[in-house]
């Protein structure tokens, strides 16, 4: 009766961990969706959450699945984080004639056509 007892209460926290997880999936779709790096992050901390209930239920099919998707967020938030950077830089000067746009391109001003 015990074993019972335990694996009732397992259950319910796993049941649990569900809903935190469903929440996580829409928060991280809105995120991204409004292209926010943000989103990534909650998106990895549901995978974590996703592993750990592939563990607790020995549906092990769950835990490489979501370590690749680990990878690809971890990777994207690099991807997304540099560009922000960039702009942040935009229209420094970099040494004479240089400059830094937005868009990850150096500019050079032609001394014979003048000033942009």
């Amino acid at each position: 009766m015990e074993e019972t007892q335990l694996m009732a209460q397992a259950r319910a926290r796993v049941l649990r961990l569900d809903y935190i997880s469903c929440v996580l999936t829409i928060a991280s779709t809105l995120l991204v969706g409004r292209r926010m790096w943000q989103g990534w992050l909650v998106a990895g901390a549901n995978s974590l959450i996703i592993c750990w209930i592939g563990m607790r239920t020995t549906q092990t099919g769950f835990i490489p699945a979501n370590l690749f998707c680990l990878a690809i967020y971890s990777y994207n938030i690099v991807r997304w984080r540099n560009p922000l950077r960039t702009r942040q830089l935009a229209g420094t000067k970099l040494r004479e004639g240089l400059t830094l746009d937005g868009n990850d391109v150096v500019r050079v001003r032609n001394a014979d056509a003048g000033a942009h």
